[in-house]
Order: C-alpha cells, then structure tokens, then sequence
C-alpha cells in the first residue's frame, strides 16, 4: 500500500511511524525535521531550547521518504508539489491552521509559530522594553508567561473576552491572570487590536498601546487550497467518522479536520492512531474504527515550574502541571 502524508506535525509523525514498517510511505512537509509546536514559546527566553524541540526526520522515520515542498495539488490518487508528482492508493492530510495577523501594517508582529524566526526574536525580545501580546487564549497566555517570567520588559497582554482562556473553567483562567500580574503584566479585558500608527497599537475602544514588539496570538484560520473535496463554513475540512473526507482514499487528522474539539497535540496524536488503524485496516479488508472526541487533559505552562491543568471543570494549578508537560514534551519526540 502507497501512503502520501501531508503535513509534517503530530497527526503526521505519528501516521508515519505506524505506516512505515509495513507500507510505502511519503511525507510532504516544509520543514527538514519536526518540531515540537507547543513548546515554541520557549525560544523567545532560550534560543538555544531548540535541541529538545526540533529533531531531523532522520533520526525518527527509517524508512519513509521525505519531500520538503508544499504540496500544489491533490486528486483521489495523486499529490503533487513543484518537482514530485507522488501517485498513492491513500493519502493524509494533516496541514494544521494558520495563524494570520489582521492588521494592515504586520511590521515587527509575529506569530509564535515558526521556531527558527523565534529563536532569531530572543535577543531582540531581551533588549526590549515595551512587549505586547495580543489575545489571551492558551497560546497567548504561555507566551506572556514566558515574556513575563524571563524578562523585565513591561509587558500588556489585550484580550477581547472577559476572562483568560475563556473556553476553560474560571479557576484556569483565573490563576493565569494571578499569576501574570504578580509578574507585573497589564491585562485589558474587553477590548482588540484594530489599528497601529508606527509603534503604538490602538484597540477597537481607543486604548493606545506602545510596543517594541509585539506577539498576535489572536484567531486561527482553517486554509488549505490545494483540497478539493468538502470543507465547512470556516473552511475546515469535512470527515465522517472514521476521518475519511469527501475523496474516498483521503484522510484528514491533525488542526484542519472539521471535528469540533480543542485544536491539540494530544488530539492530533490520537487522530493518527485512528487513521493507521483505519488504513491497516483497509489493507486487510477488515473493519474500521470510529473515532471520538471528548474533553482531555489540558496542559499549559507558566513559565518553567507553573502550569494549569485543565480537564472538564477541574483544575490542578502549581508545579506538577508544570512536570507534566515537560513529561510530554519529551515523551512525544
């Protein structure tokens, strides 16, 4: 069996692993070697944070063959990028999301989202003054931690919703905030960036904010334009439940699935375990398996020895979140 993956992430590493050793497996990515996402934010204090983040495709998949170009087209049989023309029995598409700024003049904001440009930001980061983040989801709030904890900046976090990280329990958000202001973060509740005149930022009800650099962590954006099959009205792509999309012999995992849950590793890992399953399953004309979402256990960290663990409406805050994900960080590379 012929498998072309494309997207280099969790939901793609892990497919890769579980394929290789018995099929054909090809893997489209932009990158020469993973990285592990959730702890970018760790290159703004500790560029050098990037040996245990980034490891070569080398050194975890054996025998799959890597193509590091984006793929341009896809068909129920083909994936195609500027010098391959890849012909598979089953695809994977697990692209992730983007992160776009919506701002007409992006000059010095940045996303936290490729480690190579972050570990090029820290020594700007450290002789900065005026840092803002703009938005105060998770992402947001461990970036601020991160900036808050390290550096002496005088750091503001802006945020359009009442509360941090809004779509987990209170007591998460709560200690967040707690915990950033004891750092000597201001938080502006209620209100979002809308405009910029050079440095200074300007929020949808006036507020002026001055900034040396600036982090958007606001809002995601589902975009995969060489898919030609069913997306939804934000432009996820549409699966059923075995992860299969609208072409047959597609499978969608990772972020850019349409499957209503918490955009994460740890969902995009299980992602992959259901769609090896479901393609050795194929193979051997046996019976799929659906796949589930549910609430899992959310980690977040604050900083090097703070974190919150969210799952459902309860809530571990201190230090041992803080050791859980650091465990999971080296347990998926």
């Amino acid at each position: 069996m012929r498998v072309a993956i494309i997207g280099g992430g969790f939901c793609g590493l892990h497919c890769a692993k579980k394929l290789e050793s018995k099929h054909t497996v090809t893997l489209f990515d932009t990158k020469d070697y993973f990285e592990y996402t959730p702890s970018i934010h760790k290159l703004l204090t500790n560029a050098d944070y990037a040996q245990k983040i980034q490891r070569p495709w080398a050194e975890l998949l054996k025998k799959t063959t890597v193509i590091t170009e984006p793929v341009q087209s896809l068909t129920n049989s083909r994936a195609t990028s500027q010098n391959h023309n890849v012909v598979f029995d089953y695809a994977i598409v697990c692209t992730g999301i983007s992160y776009p700024i919506f701002l007409k003049d992006t000059t010095d904001v940045y996303t936290v989202t490729n480690g190579h440009q972050i570990q090029q930001l820290a020594p700007v980061l450290a002789q900065a003054k005026k840092v803002l983040v703009i938005g105060g989801g998770l992402i947001g709030v461990e970036v601020a931690a991160e900036i808050a904890e390290s550096t002496q900046a005088k750091l503001t976090i802006v945020h359009p919703r009442d509360k941090l990280m809004e779509r987990n329990p209170s007591k998460a958000g709560n200690y967040a905030k707690d915990f950033l202001e004891k750092h000597h973060a201001r938080i502006i509740f209620g209100e979002k960036v809308v405009d910029r005149e050079k440095n200074t930022f300007i929020t949808d009800k006036g507020t002026k904010i001055e900034s040396d650099l600036t982090f958007w962590c606001a809002g995601i954006k589902a975009d995969v334009p060489f898919f030609s099959g069913d997306k939804d009205k934000k432009g996820y792509i549409v699966v059923n439940e075995f992860l299969q999309s609208s072409l047959p012999n597609v499978f969608v995992g990772g972020d850019i699935a349409g499957v209503q849950e918490e955009k994460t590793a740890q969902n995009a890992h299980l992602h992959a375990d259901v769609i090896a399953h479901n393609l050795l399953a194929l193979a051997e004309q046996k019976q799929m398996k659906s796949y589930t979402s549910k609430p899992r256990i959310m980690a977040i960290s604050l900083g090097d020895w703070r974190g919150i663990c969210a799952k459902g409406g309860r809530v571990l805050n201190g230090i041992l979140p803080a050791l859980l994900k650091k465990f999971v960080e080296f347990k998926e590379k």
